[in-house]
């Protein structure tokens, strides 16, 4: 088992009982589906850019010369996810580097899911978890 630890993403669709009864099972299955389609565009990998990576302590830097020292990156974040019934889960290896960015995707998927007409509440937690996904 891994001994790194991961981040989570929890997030739950709120009103599910009183969608099923107002909008029946078909368009509740439908708009499911469309929520589980932002849910796996997430997936897989993302690349991010940062434009002022501290690399050995705080960038940019400014000399008595006048120029500007500063750091980019270009890396992955690779995010796995599951869902069933109204709940959905991502998660990715724990990073310092990559928490802010797995935070901005959170926060772009549940602005998604509003879109939909899909409140969602969620919670984020960094720890010890083994997740196990099994091929197809």
């Amino acid at each position: 088992m891994d001994e790194k630890p991961t981040t989570i993403a929890l997030f739950d669709v709120l009103g599910f009982e009183e969608r099923l009864r107002s909008d029946g099972l078909r368009k509740l299955v439908a708009a499911y589906k469309q929520l589980a389609e932002v849910v796996e565009r997430y997936s897989g990998g993302r690349m991010i850019v940062d434009a002022a990576m501290p690399v050995d302590g705080p960038l940019p830097r400014f000399h008595k010369d006048g120029s500007v020292e500063c750091g980019s990156a270009l890396y992955s974040l690779d995010v796995e996810h599951a869902y069933f019934s109204d709940t959905i889960l991502l998660w990715a290896d724990f990073d310092p580097i990559r928490i802010r960015p797995f935070c901005g995707m959170c926060a772009d998927f549940f602005c998604e899911a509003l879109h939909l007409g899909m409140p969602v509440r969620g919670a984020l937690a960094v720890g010890e978890a083994y997740m196990n996904i099994s091929e197809k």
